[in-house]
């Protein structure tokens, strides 16, 4: 039996700041309850350890699609199964609609049970909750990953500045997506 749930949040934040947020994947347990800690292995792996059900577990997870600005896609390399992926939508300037979509395979007979009355949706809609306030409360403390990846592709960013680090902490690159910018993927 798969698990899955959906989830989705509004963040009175620009779009930016709430990608660059997420992508600091070290800092998921200050949001997920469930997370004890993400290990970041490369630009395309992470190595999480959770606790679901009272039961710690371990896997490696890979990302298989990201844009910045518009979504991040992982899956897990080995046992148990977990599929996801979130996806970022400006509704304005300075707003941006959060949606998560996660797949699991439960494993212990407290992890099915909670599958099957919904306390993973209750719990996946909290941590959604805890990343909205963590963003509204502290934005993007950190850097934030630019880059693109697609399958087994991994694009660095085309500014070197933007593999971990914000133009936020660099507002002398300007915006990346102004053509005229020094930090636009076309100017070299």
């Amino acid at each position: 039996m798969l698990s899955t749930v959906t989830a989705v949040t509004d963040v009175a934040a620009p779009i930016r700041v709430a990608y660059d947020r997420w992508t600091q994947f070290e800092d998921f347990p200050d949001f997920m309850r469930s997370v004890n800690s993400i290990e970041h292995i490369d630009d395309r792996t992470l190595r999480w350890d959770v606790q679901v059900g009272g039961t710690s577990r371990q896997f490696v997870a890979e990302i298989v699609d990201q844009v910045p600005d518009d979504h991040i896609e992982w899956t897990s390399l080995d046992e148990p199964l977990h599929h996801g992926r979130v996806d970022f939508e400006p509704i304005d300037a300075d707003h941006t609609r959060v949606s998560l979509q996660m797949a699991w395979q439960p494993q212990s007979f407290i992890e099915k049970a909670g599958a099957a009355v919904a306390v993973d949706d209750a719990a996946v809609r909290r941590d959604l909750q805890n990343f909205k306030e963590l963003v509204e409360q502290e934005g993007a403390t950190g850097a934030g990953w630019r880059g693109e990846i697609h399958e087994t592709d991994v694009l660095p960013p085309s500014d070197p500045s933007h593999g971990y680090g914000t133009v936020l902490e660099h507002p002398e690159l300007g915006d990346p997506t102004d053509p005229d910018s020094p930090s636009h993927p076309g100017i070299r």
